[in-house]
């Protein structure tokens, strides 16, 4: 099923990335483990050091707005069981969805999209976000359950993918708005692998 939450430490908290060293590290990190990457409002410059010449563009902006930061990056992460419900979600899907993304997400701020393509049992997308505003210098205000809708929209009308906690499969396979989890994002797909589909008007919805 496609998750889509903010990135945590071991604590469960979100991460926040205090420090310049901070900011680095993560994009380092997510830029050597992926493999496809796409950008808005940042410009790469060479090959070598791409990444480096992206850190910097960031931090001047920051540097701009002279007051202090909570967070250096606001960090998402996106991921998709490609093992199980999304069988059919390949490497080319996903990098439509980032293209989507990343046009109509976060239009005035600094961000990037990594695929990272590394652990069998799902893909995942991490959206690094420059809190501050590119035009305004003013910070992020924007909630996770505001983007998560945002997703969602994209999903029910380009690939009806369901996100949980916002949208999910009825038996029939129409997207209803809800906080299933589990089996209940995809009920039309459980029901026919359980070949119970002449069951469906019995089943409660």
């Amino acid at each position: 099923m496609a998750i889509f939450k903010i990135a945590a430490g071991e604590n469960g908290k979100a991460t926040v990335y205090r420090t310049e060293k901070d900011l680095r590290n993560l994009l380092f990190y997510s830029y050597n483990h992926s493999s496809f990457r796409i950008m808005k409002n940042l410009y790469l410059i060479g090959t070598e050091g791409a990444i480096e010449c992206i850190y910097h563009q960031m931090l001047y902006l920051q540097w701009r707005r002279v007051k202090s930061l909570n967070t250096r990056a606001l960090h998402y992460i996106l991921s998709f069981d490609t093992l199980r419900w999304e069988k059919d979600v390949d490497q080319k899907t996903m990098t439509d969805i980032m293209s989507f993304l990343n046009e109509y997400l976060f239009v005035e701020y600094q961000h990037m999209l990594f695929l990272h393509l590394d652990k069998q049992s799902h893909y995942h997308i991490h959206m690094i976000v420059n809190p501050v505003n590119i035009n305004t210098l003013h910070l992020c205000r924007e909630t996770w359950k505001s983007i998560g809708w945002q997703i969602a929209d994209l999903f029910n009308y380009m690939y009806n993918i369901p996100l949980q906690s916002f949208t999910y499969r009825d038996y029939y396979g129409r997207m209803k708005c809800g906080n299933e989890t589990g089996i209940d994002l995809y009920k039309d797909k459980w029901v026919k692998a359980l070949g119970i589909e002449n069951r469906i008007p019995f089943l409660k919805e």
